[in-house]
C-alpha cells in the first residue's frame, strides 16, 4: 500500500478522527454478537476489532504498519491478534464465524483480479455457517464534497487530497 494516509504516522491520526464510531460501527458490533471468532480484514487502526475482542477471538489484518501500531496501543488492542498482511493473499490457516471488511476497505480493490483475490481470501477464512459483512461508500451521496479543511474535525494535519 503506498497511500501516505495509511502509512505516515502523522497522517494516521486524521484517519481515526474522521472515522470514529457511528451507526455503521454500532451495526457491526450488533451483527457480531453471536460470533465466537471474527476476522477483521483491513482493520486499520483497530477500533472495531478491539471493541469486539472482549467476548470472542478476534484477528485484525491490515497492510499498513502505522495503522497497526495504533491498533496495538488502543484500549482492548492487547486482546486482538494483529497481522500485517494484504487481504488479497493472506492465509491464516483457520476459519472464522464472522469476516468483516468495513471502513470502505473494499474500495481499494480496483481491478477484477484484486476483487477476486480478496473474495478468495474471505472464502478461505469463512466457517461453513459463517457470515461476511462489508460496506462501501455510495457515490450518489457525494461525501467527498464535505472533505474540506473547514470540516477537518480538529485534525492538525490535512492531507493534500483534502485541501
Amino acid at each position: 500500500m503506498t497511500d501516505r494516509l495509511y502509512n505516515d504516522p502523522g497522517l494516521v491520526q486524521f484517519y481515526d478522527i474522521e472515522n470514529e464510531g457511528g451507526v455503521d460501527f454500532d451495526y457491526c458490533v450488533g451483527f457480531a454478537k453471536d460470533a465466537g471468532s471474527v476476522l477483521d480484514l483491513g482493520c486499520g487502526t483497530g477500533q472495531l476489532a478491539a471493541a469486539l475482542a472482549d467476548r470472542r477471538s478476534v484477528t485484525g489484518v491490515d497492510p499498513a504498519p502505522a495503522m497497526l501500531d495504533i491498533a496495538r496501543r488502543r484500549a482492548g488492542g492487547q486482546r486482538v491478534d494483529w497481522v500485517e498482511a494484504d487481504a488479497r493473499n493472506v492465509r491464516l490457516g483457520r476459519r472464522f464465524d464472522l469476516v468483516l471488511l468495513t471502513g470502505h476497505a473494499f474500495q481499494v480493490f480496483l481491478t477484477p483480479e484484486d476483487r477476486q483475490a480478496v473474495l478468495a481470501t474471505i472464502a478461505a477464512h469463512l466457517a461453513p455457517d459463517g457470515r461476511f459483512i462489508f460496506d462501501t461508500r455510495n457515490p450518489v451521496a457525494q461525501e467527498w464534497l464535505e472533505w474540506t479543511p473547514e470540516r477537518r474535525n480538529g485534525c492538525s494535519v490535512i492531507p493534500n487530497w483534502a485541501r
